[in-house]
């Protein structure tokens, strides 16, 4: 969603920059998420021993809600959080 967005703003006559460098950096958090969720995911499933810790539950949940948000929001689907 906000790569598209981004792609439109570009397209126009006199783009914000400003706007546009918060897309990128919403782009680049999300991505640093994406990335941290399929490492950890991939340590997950190694064959290897690895190491169980206590997690907070509260927080992963934010953070999957991050990650769905946009495209959630794209499709006119509320998520809530409390």
């Amino acid at each position: 969603t906000n790569t598209e967005t981004a792609e439109l703003m570009l397209k126009g006559a006199s783009p914000d920059i400003e706007e546009l460098q918060h897309i990128l950096a919403d782009i680049r958090r999300d991505d640093l998420r994406a990335s941290e969720v399929i490492r950890r995911l991939r340590s997950v499933l190694k064959k290897t021993p690895f190491e169980t810790t206590d997690i907070e539950l509260n927080d992963t949940v934010r953070e999957a809600i991050g990650l769905v948000a946009a495209v959630a929001e794209g499709r006119g689907i509320a998520l809530v959080y409390t």
